[in-house]
């Protein structure tokens, strides 16, 4: 099957570089152009499924996407960003300059090395796995195999996860860019193998 795991368009905690985490913060002007864009770019994609963080920045995304097609958005927590723990609502300058040692350990992207008190990348991207395969499996004793799914939600974990579906190794997501607002990466492969899926996209 096909997965697009799209990150969500830019809020004003973005363009001020600021750590966002689980804090609800709505998309700015240019992030709702980007979720405009992210949806004329997937127009010709076919989805069986559609998921999103329940996070407005990503959920008002996700109805750019699927609005008109007549697919229900499920919503689910485990696809909320990595917890920032001290971090959430710290500026990255602020962040470097109290906490520099954790902050360069942090900007290794490592699956292991997450924001002080937060969530580790494994974390977080093991629930988004866990997640899309719990719904798969779902869709399948209902609805057969389904050929394509939509997730919406957060920069790192959908990066962590990434990682984790093609069977990266723990550092493996530092080879991986940082995904911009409103692009997507595009996976190909099968729930029933972790580890084994294949990137096609990246920053589409």
């Amino acid at each position: 099957m096909r997965l697009v795991l799209l990150r969500h368009g830019r809020t004003a905690w973005n363009a001020e570089e600021r750590y966002q985490g689980h804090t609800d913060i709505p998309l700015d002007d240019v992030g709702r152009s980007q979720a405009a864009q992210a949806a004329l770019r997937l127009a010709g994609h076919h989805f069986d499924l559609a998921a999103s963080s329940p996070l407005v920045r990503a959920r008002a995304t996700a109805e750019s996407v699927v609005d008109g097609r007549g697919l229900d958005l499920v919503l689910h927590e485990e696809f909320m960003e990595t917890g920032g723990g001290t971090w959430e609502g710290l500026s990255f300058t602020e962040i470097r300059t109290q906490w520099p040692d954790d902050w360069t350990t942090w900007r290794s992207s490592h699956l292991d090395h997450g924001p002080l008190g937060g969530e580790t990348p494994r974390q977080s991207g093991t629930r988004v796995v866990t997640a899309i395969t719990r719904m798969v499996g779902e869709a399948e004793s209902t609805l057969g195999t389904p050929e394509a799914m939509l997730v919406t939600a957060h920069g790192n974990c959908l990066r962590a996860a990434a990682t984790l579906l093609t069977g990266m190794d723990a550092a493996g997501m530092g080879r991986l860019e940082r995904l911009r607002n409103g692009a997507a990466i595009v996976l190909e492969g099968s729930p029933q193998r972790p580890g084994r899926w294949r990137i096609e996209a990246y920053n589409a």
